[in-house]
């Protein structure tokens, strides 16, 4: 497999993704992106965490 064929393979995946995800993303409230992955959810509880200057989030 070609360079340009993999190119091509990886814009077709991406392009199928993008179109799965406009299909349903409608019935979810919240997009939740994370290093690793997006989520798609109706509600997102969000915590503060931390103390003594740093901080964090956990949802």
């Amino acid at each position: 497999m070609s360079t340009e064929d993999l190119e091509k393979y990886e814009t077709e995946m991406e392009l199928q993704l993008y179109r799965e995800y406009k299909d349903i993303v409608r019935q979810f409230s919240y997009v939740v992106e994370t290093e690793r992955r997006f989520y798609l959810a109706n509600s997102v509880d969000l915590q503060g965490r931390g103390g003594g200057g740093e901080g964090y989030f956990e949802l």
